[in-house]
Order: structure tokens, then sequence, then C-alpha cells
């Protein structure tokens, strides 16, 4: 049964995000963070071939498992077995003792990785210390001075498993035991739990470990008929901690309890190694049970992209550990390579120099000069307190003379790029001609070499000679020359939009990309179970649901919000422990790429069509913007279902659709009712999506000529744009305020307004038919007051736009120290032209400088 061997190479990952458009671009990102990751690691590589995590503690404790593990990592993600790094951590681990569990069994895996028939020894006498050291009394291993565990088990194992291919197997009792174990540790509800503890809850963690545990154990019993009874057992035991995984599957933390309430995420979390860790369980049990999907989704993409979203910026994902568990998830591990006898394709690492450190003859660096009395050497070339690369090769002496053939596969040198490390001074030579010549050292960073046209000249289809000479004028010393950029990190520093474009799905939201405000809700939902989130409600939308319609206790009903943030709890009763359902259609009129944001209190899941695109349990908000969805989308209508669970608190929604550019996502409508959409209601509420031409045609007309705000349905009236998601807003002035807004007084009631950024100003607009007599519009304005003041405040003018936009008055408003009625200021402007015309009245508020201030309206009026 688990004699299968799956090869998964990264740049086949196509197939993986067939529902995402750009789905070559996005597997070319992983490759590129994978390049990343590797890179990070090598850089925690000491003199002696170990590796340092950043948490001392665990390198005291774990002194193998810690270089076991990068090792392994490095390995899978296709650093070849020749590379120095390789050689001196695979030394530096030979001398190591067997202590611990993980220890022993992650350096099985390791040495599985190399497959060098030289290493199988070494691989049987880890096994049989693994063998020895099970808690015989609870069929489990643990850390030898402690009780037994399910991760220690899990990798003892895999360890066993793996074994197996180097000639060494486990006794009969061991897989019997084991099973025994599994049915006395798993939960009622399916998932497994850490000890033999009856009140743990189930975790994703451990879930994935006993799946792993059950796949292996059961496939061992198969073909021993005395067994068959507990064999078939396993076999149902495996069966439900399947169900249960497939119920509290995400990729955003690590799931816990029967309902998946996440304890370990990314957003807004500290670093642990427990959500890497359980990433790298679902690669694992995916893999071992050879399925694409994980409760009916794409679990690959869901974790490539939470892992993608959140590395570091110099690569890699937190520590080692993190790191290590978040390359093998992206590399599909379990799996891959073991079907090679040679090393890994398109290996990651070293490239082979000549060198010397005497003074070369005249034309050292031309394609024609005997080099081969030069010793051979890895790159990068240095000392030990070198910073900035990859050490693997010693280098001391004041100077440095490189040379090493390349290939070069194209017709044209256009595309010829080099990327220096060095410290100090360098010269660079392409085919004996000078490339670049550059003083000092680079800042402990690779950077772009600005190749001279006289040496890009040079450049030939086929074999060509690279060379370089660098001196140490003082201190620690490191050099190395490369044509390829290691993950896109100097390209990335400086790329242009265009360039970014290419990597649509984590191109940075730009402002003033319009909220969702129309809504069909339904709830509050009584959730004191805690489950609804992840119970199937309406789980195909084949009939969508329409205002008015009862369901599940409840009735739906049209919400729309006036700002960004939809309040589900506002003219409703607040109470804690439900759910609510927010339901639009998003009527599409031109096949698209989009990214759906969005943020929530508290959980939330995001249903497309019937498919689940996002399930993020937790019991504490995540900001506007918090998630990121890239979407393709084709020619339609699409169903759109949110569900968010309130634990207690407040409860809200923010959702908005950006183009893959990050700007507003042309042609996509959010609509209630697809088959006669509310075109002037849309327009209103999205006022964003729609030109000014358009706005004009579609927004209802008003035909009141005073607002003074002394009601919130005033500002009901107006349209909103390019505002901040907790604005417009209305303040009563009636009543005390605590808010930390402070406007002067002096009115009824008052409409706020925020910028979404300091350069994208916030707009209301107002569809009139301007009556006989009315000659002038005129606004009673004034910006927040702070403790900033004369160095703060707002921009504002007034428009009118009847085809042709046009600014009747503008006023720069400065905010007081103290509120105070004189920080009112009245603006006017001229209508005569308008007269018996329907135009668009727009109020403008732009940040003065980069102060992002309110602009208070108390009153806008035509005189």
């Amino acid at each position: 049964m688990m004699s299968r061997h799956f090869l998964f190479l990264i740049p086949l990952l196509a197939a993986a995000f067939s529902p995402v458009a750009g789905a070559q671009t996005f597997s070319e990102e992983v490759n590129l963070a994978i390049e990343r990751g590797v890179q990070n690691l090598l850089m925690l590589q000491n003199q002696d071939g170990s590796f340092r995590n950043s948490t001392p503690n665990m390198n005291k404790q774990y002194p193998m498992g810690v270089s076991a593990l990068a090792l392994y990592a490095l390995l899978k993600s296709g650093v070849s077995p020749a590379d120095p790094a390789i050689h001196r951590a695979v030394g530096c681990l030979r001398y190591k003792p067997f202590k611990k569990t993980y220890s022993v069994s992650v350096l099985i895996l390791a040495l599985d990785a190399l497959r060098d028939p030289d290493h199988d020894p070494w691989i049987r006498k880890a096994a049989s210390w693994l063998e020895v050291n099970i808690n015989t009394d609870a069929g489990m291993w643990g850390y030898p001075d402690n009780r037994p565990d399910l991760s220690n088990t899990q990798y003892a194992v895999l360890a066993l498993w793996v074994a197996e291919r180097h000639g060494y197997k486990a006794k009969l009792r061991i897989w019997v035991d084991l099973l025994h174990a599994m049915l006395a540790i798993q939960n009622e509800d399916g998932g497994f739990r850490y000890r033999m503890n009856p009140v743990a809850k189930s975790t994703g963690t451990m879930t994935t470990a006993g799946i792993a545990v059950l796949t292996v154990a059961v496939g061992r019993l198969e073909s021993d008929g005395k067994f068959g009874s507990l064999q078939r057992r396993g076999a149902r035991a495996l069966e439900r901690a399947w169900t249960y995984l497939d119920r509290v599957f995400t990729a955003t933390g690590n799931p816990s309890g029967t309902n998946g309430l996440i304890s370990h995420q990314f957003p807004g979390s500290r670093w642990g190694c427990h959500h890497h860790y359980y990433l790298y369980g679902i690669e694992r049990v995916a893999a071992l049970s050879n399925r694409s999907r994980i409760g009916g989704r794409n679990w690959y993409r869901e974790g490539a992209l939470c892992l993608l979203k959140n590395e570091n910026n110099g690569g890699g994902w937190g520590d080692l550990v993190n790191t290590s568990f978040a390359l093998l998830f992206l590399r599909r591990a379990t799996f891959s390579g073991m079907s090679q006898k040679g090393s890994t394709a398109n290996p990651i690492g070293s490239v082979t120099w000549r060198y010397t450190f005497t003074s070369p003859p005249e034309g050292w660096a031309s394609p024609g000069f005997d080099d081969s009395s030069w010793s051979k050497g890895a790159g990068c070339f240095g000392s030990s307190d070198g910073k900035g690369g990859v050490l693997r090769s010693v280098w001391k002496d004041p100077d440095i003379w490189l040379r090493r053939e390349f290939v070069w596969n194209s017709d044209s040198s256009e595309s010829f790029r080099l990327f220096a490390l060095h410290d100090d001074d360098i010269e660079i030579y392409v085919n004996g001609v000078l490339a670049e010549s550059r003083p000092k050292w680079s800042l402990g960073k690779y950077v772009a070499v600005k190749v001279s046209d006289a040496a890009r000249g040079t450049v030939k289809k086929g074999r060509n000679v690279l060379a370089a000479h660098c001196r140490n004028t003082g201190g620690a010393q490191m050099v190395d020359v490369t044509l390829h950029d290691i993950g896109h990190m100097v390209t990335r520093t400086d790329e242009t939009d265009d360039e970014a474009r290419t990597r649509w799905w984590k191109f940075p939201l730009r402002p003033g990309v319009p909220f969702i405000r129309r809504w069909l809700v339904l709830g509050p939902l009584d959730n004191s179970s805690d489950g609804l989130l992840l119970d199937p409600l309406l789980p195909n939308l084949e009939s969508a649901p329409t205002a008015g319609r009862r369901s599940h206790g409840s009735t739906w009903r049209l919400v729309e919000s006036d700002s960004g943030r939809l309040d589900f709890e506002k003219n409703t009763r607040s109470r804690d422990h439900c759910l609510f359902c927010a339901f639009t259609f998003l009527r599409v009129e031109e096949e698209t790429d989009v990214v759906l944001w969005l943020g929530a209190d508290d959980g939330v899941r995001v249903i497309l069509n019937g498919t689940t695109l996002l399930s993020h349990h937790v019991h504490r908000g995540t900001p506007p913007d918090g998630f990121s969805i890239p979407l393709h989308l084709t020619e339609g209508e699409h169903r759109l279902l949110i569900k968010v669970d309130e634990h207690r608190g407040s409860s809200s929604l923010c959702v908005r659709l950006a183009a893959r550019d990050g700007g507003i996502a042309a042609k996509v409508y959010p609509v209630l009712a697809p088959e006669a959409p509310d075109w002037p209601g849309i327009a209103k509420s999205h006022p964003d999506l729609f030109t000014l031409e358009e706005l004009l045609q579609f927004l209802p007309s008003d035909r009141r000529s005073k607002l003074d705000f002394a009601q919130p349905s005033d500002i009901e009236r107006l349209a909103a744009a390019s505002c901040h998601p907790d604005f417009p807003g209305w303040i009563d002035r009636s009543r005390p305020r605590e808010d930390r807004l402070q406007p002067n007084p002096g009115a009824k009631g008052i409409a706020v307004i925020r910028p979404a950024s300091p350069d994208v100003p916030a707009r209301l607009i107002r569809k009139i038919d301007i009556p006989p007599g009315r000659l002038s519009l005129e606004a009673r304005v004034s910006a927040e007051a702070h403790k900033a003041a004369g160095k703060s405040g707002c921009r504002v003018r007034l428009g009118v736009f009847d085809g042709t936009l046009k600014w009747i008055a503008e006023e720069t408003v400065k905010s007081n120290k103290n509120p105070s009625s004189k920080g009112w200021v009245v603006m006017r402007g001229s209508l005569e032209e308008y007269v018996e015309r329907e135009v668009l009245l727009i109020v403008e508020g732009a940040a003065c400088g980069l102060e992002m201030d309110c602009v208070f309206l108390d009153d806008i009026s035509l005189k």
C-alpha cells in the first residue's frame, strides 16, 4: 500500500491552481519563495556544519534535530547533495549521539533524502534506536525523559517507514501496539489529542499526526491475516479522522476542538511553530492518501497563499524550524524526489569556481587562459564574519581571483544580467572585457551589476567566461558573482508597476477601492454551540436568498451600510454567541482576475458559488483587508456568501474587490437581483465603480434643498466615495460623546468623512435638479480639533458636474487646538449656470499634508 512514489515538481504546479488565472505566474512565485527560503536556511549554518535556530534553548536541547531538520528541508527543496553546505551538515551530524526521538527521526528522513546507499547502516542504526526507545506500556514514543505523545510518535513512525527502504524492518508488534494506542488517543469527534488525556481537545496538528500513524500502521497489518479485526478498526478510525479534518480544515492556523477554533495563526499572532508544523502535516497526510482536496478545498493553494503572503522580507518564515516546515510544505516534500536515483531536478545551491590568491599573469580573465593549476571551490568565498552570502569556501588573503565558465542559451545578450556580493573592492569581467568595477562593499547583500556595453557585446550563445578580482581592504571579507537573482530579491527592490502586476495576487491594495455596502443579511442566529460557522448552511445556494425569505428561524433583510464596515447589529438587538450571514451576487460583465479583500469580527467563512474559499474560525477580529483571496471570475453571475461568527462584543464585516493591480475592479458589480439590477441603489452604495457620467445617469435624484444632518437619514441621501472603511458617519450632537473624534460645537448633527489615504480625497455626491431661484451652493465645514492645531486640517472643494466637472469653491480648513464654534467655515459657490438642470453636487475632502483629518459637514444647502 505504501510503496507508491510520487514526484511533485514545482514547475508542474500550475494544475494545482487551475481555478486561478495566472496559475503559472503563481507557481513561479512558489519557486522564488523556495529559493529565498533555501538561502535563508543556508545563512543559518555554522562553521562546523551545524545549523542554529533563533531560540537558543532549542539549539541546546536538539543539537541534532535542528541541523537534521534544516538538512532535510534543504535537500527536499532542491539543494544538491554535492553542495559543500550539505557535506558539512552531514559531517557534523555523524558525530552527534542519539538522544531525542524527534532528532533521530528527522535524521533518518534527511539521510534518506541524500539517496546514498553508504548511509544505509547509519539509517538502520538510528531506526534500531527508535524501536528500542518506544514506551512499550503506551505503545508510543515520547521524549525519552517524559511520557509519550502523538507528535514524537508520528515522526518515529515516519522514520521507521522510511528506514524500510534501507533494509530495516520493525517488529510486527510495533504496529500492533501503535494501532491500539491510536484507538485509545482518538477523541469522539474523530480528531486526535496530544497525549492520553481524556479531556484534551482534538487539534489539526495532532489529527494530521494520527492520520499519518494510522495510514502507515494499517498498511503494515494488511498482509497479516491474524490482525484483520484490529486492521479494520484502524481503518474505521482513519475514516473518522478524515471526517474531522475535512470539517475543521483551514490554512490560516492550527484548528482545535470540534468546531476548529484556531489557536495558532499568522495574522495578529506571534510566530510559533504550530502553524507551520500543521501545514507540513497537511501536506504529509494529503500525499500519503493521494488527496488533492481536503474538505472539498484545494489545500495546497490555500496553504501556499498563506505562506507566501507571510514570508519574511529577506526570505524564510520566522526562525529555522518554521522556515523548514514551510519549505517542506511548498516543496510537497513527502514524496518529492523519492523516485530519483541521482540529484534533484533543477538543483539550488553552489557554483564551482577556479580561484587563486596569487596575482595571475595578464590575460587571466580571457577565455583562452589556462586556469587548470588554480584551486577549485564553491562560492561564496570569504571569512566566517562575512555577511550576506552562504560561505562555502574560505578566503583570508588580501586578494582573490575567480574564473568559471557559463553557458548562454540565447542568441541575444539583451537579457544578460549579473549580480554581485562583495566585501570589498571588485572588478568583474565577461570574456576578458571589464563589465563593472565597484569600490568598497555591497552592504552585505547582492546588488545588480551594470554590465558595460562592451562586455555585454562579448556574450555569445554557448560557452562564455565570467571572472572577478576582489580585494579586501580591511575587516570581514566575502565575494560571489552570479547570473541569477536569488528569488528576485534584487530585482524586486525597484520593480515597475508592470512587473509587480505579474504578481497580481500579492499586489498592494490601492486607496479608493470601494467596499461592498449592500447585502442581504440573515441573523442573528443562535450559535451557543459555536458550530454554525462550519456547519453547512445553505450549502449549495441552489435557491439564492431574497429579502423577506425565512431561513433557520430568521429573515433575510436588505442592509445598506453607510460606511465600508457592515455593522450586523445595527438596528438589531446586540447579543453574543451568534452567527450572521451576508449574501450578494457578483455581476461580472467581462471575464477578469480580482482579489477579494476582507476582515471580520470574529470568525469568517467565505463561500463562492457553493465552494469554500476561506475558513477562519477565531474568537477575535481580523482588521479590514486582513485577508486577500485571488479569484478568476468568468462572465456572468456569481454567488458570494460570507458567514461571520460573533463570539462576544460587536459583529462586523468589511469586503471589497480589487483588480489584479490593486485598483478598482472594473465591470464587477455587487447586485442583489441579477435579473433586474437596481442600478440607482448600486450606484449610490458603490459610486467608485462608476464614472461621473454614469453616476449622473444612475443616481436617484433628490429634491431637498437643505441637508442639516439633524437625522441620520440625511447622510443616506448622499453617495460616499473613496472613504476610510469606518466612514462616512453621522454624529448626533444631542448626546454627549466620548468618541475619539473632536468636532466643533454649534451644529444639530454632523456628517463626517475621512479620506482613504493622503493621496485620495473622499467625496460626497448628490444628484439634484437645481430649482429656480436657487443660485448658490453653501456648505458649512470644519476640520477635526486636536493638539496638532495649525499643522493639519483638510482641503475642501465644492464641485458641480453636468457632463463637465467644475470646482466652484475651495477652502483649506485648519484644525483648532480645542473644539470651538469658531472653527466652522462657510463655503459658497455659484449655481447660476445650472438652474433647472440636473447635476451632481460634489463635496470633496482631502488630506492636508500627511495628516488624514476628518472633514465635518453641518449643512449643505441650495440658496
